[in-house]
């Protein structure tokens, strides 16, 4: 009983210590928000992005801070964080030269040399605090709420290390429980990738692959980034159609942005899944050594799934990734590449107190008020099997 009551105290004290900032990010042309753009408080070494509206929400523990501010597609930005109030921060479009549209060689060079040069920083990891939420829909409805908090390893075919440490889990009693929760998300934020059944490494199937460079962002500067456009020739197979940034300076791919169909059938849980396609965004960022490492990802999985003696049934699950605090290094971490992740994330905590005061990512108002609504029925715990 003693612990509890430290426990409980110590959650409380950084409650009161830690503040939010919130905004919002526009276009400065159009003044529309702009979705999944990383906010890093370069001073306390956190970070998060945006959400679909434009919003944002971070803890800070003083004043003041640094905020850079950073999309792909636009101009970089430091804003100083002077007092506790809500911001809106304009971005300028970056420009792109859309210069003679370059197809085969220039494009698989820079292909082949992002793929070389992720394959030789493949044996160095980057350690993050991570948080990962998945919400899944059926007919428009949320069935399904996971969210965790975690240590990670991360190298140039995703998250390979984990420790979970707070989880909560909450499900409507018409959804199936799956066996594994993380694993084929983990594999989809690398560069690179040793399964040929994950996107990443079809940009290496160049007899079914069009490669055409659509554009070039910060021509002539360090990091000039070279947009790839990956069109698939045959559509009877699993295939990726989207776009790849490439950092042509350094060799870098800092973005990864498309549609990865899945031809294969797929089984799990005695469950069939056919014709399914992920929608993925996945940011990447450069270290002092010019390699790249995670940062950000959002994924949506279109699933259809079948039963032996019940009629399909189609459901999203979108999932967000993010790596809101760099360290050196973490102890104890386990393989992320498992059947089946949940003995580990039953051993996790689940306590409603950490989960109030924890905005590494600002949730719509709609997710909001589902999250309260589980709450509110008690719905949550660490994992349920029924």
């Amino acid at each position: 009983m003693k612990n509890q009551f430290i426990i409980i105290f110590l959650l409380l004290s950084s409650s009161l210590t830690a503040q939010k900032i919130s905004g919002i990010v526009i276009d400065k042309a159009t003044k529309k928000p702009i979705p999944f753009v990383s906010i890093i408080n370069d001073t306390e070494n956190k970070a998060t992005v945006t959400n679909d509206e434009g919003e944002f929400e971070i803890n800070i523990s003083k004043l003041p801070v640094e905020f850079k501010i950073s999309h792909v597609s636009y101009k970089k930005v430091s804003v100083e964080i002077t007092e506790y109030k809500k911001y809106s921060i304009e971005l300028s479009e970056n420009v792109i030269e859309l210069a003679e549209v370059a197809t085969g060689n220039r494009a698989s060079i820079l292909l082949n040399l992002a793929i070389q040069k992720a394959r030789k920083d493949s044996n160095t990891y980057h350690y993050s605090k991570m948080f990962f939420q998945k919400v899944a829909k059926e007919g428009g409805n949320t069935n399904t709420i996971h969210e965790i908090f975690f240590e990670a390893g991360w190298d140039s075919y995703g998250i390979r290390l984990w420790n979970p440490t707070d989880a909560r889990y909450a499900k409507n009693e018409s959804h199936h429980s799956f066996s594994n929760i993380t694993t084929f998300a983990f594999l989809l934020v690398g560069t690179i990738n040793k399964n040929r059944a994950f996107p990443n490494n079809i940009f290496e199937n160049k007899e079914n692959n069009k490669y055409t460079i659509s554009g070039v962002l910060n021509e002539g500067l360090n990091d000039e980034v070279a947009i790839i456009q990956c069109t698939p020739i045959d559509k009877k197979i699993s295939y990726f159609d989207g776009k790849i940034y490439i950092n042509s300076t350094y060799d870098n791919i800092m973005k990864i942005e498309g549609v990865y169909y899945h031809k294969r059938d797929r089984s799990i849980d005695k469950i069939s899944f056919k014709n399914n396609f992920t929608n993925l965004v996945v940011n990447f960022k450069e270290d002092e050594f010019h390699r790249t490492y995670f940062q950000s990802a959002e994924l949506t999985y279109n699933i259809t799934m079948h039963y032996a003696l019940i009629a399909s049934r189609k459901f999203t699950e979108r999932v967000k990734i993010i790596a809101y605090e760099d360290v050196k290094h973490f102890n104890n971490l386990k393989s992320s590449y498992v059947r089946s992740d949940l003995d580990l994330i039953k051993k996790t905590t689940y306590n409603k107190l950490f989960w109030n005061n924890n905005p590494v990512i600002k949730n719509t108002p709609i997710l909001e008020k589902e999250i309260r609504g589980f709450e509110e029925n008690r719905s949550f715990g660490n994992y349920f099997d029924k």
